[in-house]
């Protein structure tokens, strides 16, 4: 295929738009459509950078998934390009925005297993990316660290524990007095964030600790705030306090805290999964 192909691509995405996002029956297909329009658009007849060796696996004729399936495309990286061939398969379940959703609705996705991908129109702010293309790329990296099977489970539990720790009684009393710098620091580790539960973890406890400190505030009584409004038991709330990976800490200290951290949030992510 060469750049012949983009008046079809071009044509694909126009008609997706003006259907609007709740018509798209084939979303995974749409974002092959839309990645490799973007990358014929942006990089012109650079686009192809090569022959895919292996190629990933196919079982459509459709020509955006089979050249993303066939071929390495500018800027787009293999997890992007397995995230997507798995998607166009329906082995994802990820959902298309023509918009960039806010982040707690991003939150709420991910706590019961699921992702938002944004697909957005030419002229729509795109944040710190620097195209519409780079936004759906950034947004496909997170979806396809969400779902790693070696964290899946953990992050859907962590994610599970904060929504629920966010929408509880707890919630607001210990936010609340945290000054201006909070909601994005918040709104960074529930949307846009994702890897190792335990990295995600330590992360929000950390932010938790500085907004307190940042008011004058206990760190550490904020701390046990955060874990008692993620309803961890005083077992898993005391390795919460101890886990670090500090270098002056026993390794094998780390080691246990880490498991019991992992293992409590697993337990809640393959709750939600069933």
């Amino acid at each position: 295929m060469n750049t012949d192909a983009l008046p079809e691509l071009d044509a694909r995405w126009q008609a997706a738009l003006a259907a609007g996002e709740a018509a798209v029956t084939a979303p995974g297909v749409l974002a092959c459509t839309f990645v490799l329009r973007g990358a014929m658009r942006t990089a012109d007849r650079r686009w192809r950078q090569g022959v895919r060796r292996p190629q990933l696996p196919v079982e459509t004729t459709d020509l955006a998934v089979c050249t993303l399936a066939e071929r390495h495309v500018f800027r787009v990286e293999d997890q992007v390009a397995t995230c997507l061939n798995a998607w166009a398969h329906g082995q994802r379940p990820l959902h298309v925005r023509f918009a960039i959703p806010p982040p707690l609705e991003l939150l709420a996705f991910q706590a019961r297993g699921e992702r938002i991908v944004s697909l957005l129109p030419e002229g729509v702010p795109t944040g710190l990316e620097p195209s519409n293309f780079e936004f759906a790329l950034h947004d496909l990296c997170h979806a396809e660290k969400f779902f790693d099977p070696l964290y899946y489970a953990g992050q859907v539990g962590l994610f599970n524990a904060l929504h629920a720790a966010w929408m509880g009684p707890l919630w607001q009393p210990l936010t609340a007095p945290f000054d201006a710098t909070w909601p994005g620091e918040f709104h960074h580790v529930a949307s846009d964030m994702n890897g190792s539960p335990l990295f995600l973890f330590a992360a929000l406890r950390r932010k938790v600790m500085n907004a307190a400190a940042r008011i004058g505030a206990d760190p550490e009584l904020a701390r046990d705030a955060l874990f008692a409004a993620l309803q961890l038991p005083e077992i898993i709330a005391d390795s919460g306090r101890r886990f670090t990976v500090h270098p002056d800490v026993d390794p094998a200290e780390t080691r246990h805290h880490a498991a019991v951290l992992q293992a409590h949030f697993e337990a809640i992510g393959r709750a939600v999964l069933g």
